[in-house]
């Protein structure tokens, strides 16, 4: 997000394309975080404290829900991708599946802060290339770690191959998680 803010400012010197998805990245990401966290805060209501659902030890109810969020935006950039043509980064499809993207994120970002505990944030850039320089560093000395390589080289592969097509694995997976989760919610429940 840091850099949405350095890319609007040189907007202003040097225009590029994009303009829309710029602009519009940190607005989109904060409302589908605020959504996020009002519909964990409405579902977490359901106790006795507006906020015990959400980040007390009954959350699972809030979780599943707001993971239903996330994956009814993923399902919808999917769903451009795969349907809308995007011949430049301006086309309406790009723009429409970037901001889906990036709403997807804010929820996920909500999600992790409000109703993982322990759990670090998945989408801070600074933070996921610092991760991503100890990771390759360590795939280098150490054995254990080649999974990360190997799961980069077969999305690269996968993307190749079958172009957006590919992300109906990780929406599946987030799909299984939210049944996973729902599953969860109801043994407990009981």
């Amino acid at each position: 997000m840091t850099g949405s803010f350095v890319l609007v400012g040189t907007q202003f010197v040097t225009p590029e394309s994009g303009l829309t998805i710029k602009l519009l990245s940190i607005p989109v990401f904060f409302l589908a975080g605020a959504l996020a966290t009002a519909l964990a805060v409405t579902v977490g209501a359901r106790h006795d404290s507006p906020l015990q659902g959400v980040t007390g030890d009954r959350g699972g109810g809030a979780l599943a829900w707001v993971m239903g969020l996330e994956c009814a935006s993923l399902s919808a950039l999917t769903a451009v991708l795969l349907l809308v043509e995007a011949p430049t980064i301006d086309a309406p499809g790009v723009e429409a599946a970037a901001l889906l993207g990036l709403a997807a994120m804010g929820v996920q970002s909500a999600m992790v802060r409000l109703l993982m505990n322990g759990v670090a944030s998945t989408n801070v850039m600074t933070t996921n290339t610092t991760q991503l320089a100890i990771d390759c560093t360590l795939v280098l000395l150490e054995a254990r770690h080649r999974g990360f390589v190997l799961g980069t080289g077969c999305g690269a592969g996968a993307f190749a191959i079958a172009h957006f097509a590919t992300l109906l694995v990780p929406v599946g997976i987030c799909y299984a998680l939210l049944a996973w989760m729902l599953s969860a919610s109801r043994r407990l429940a009981s």
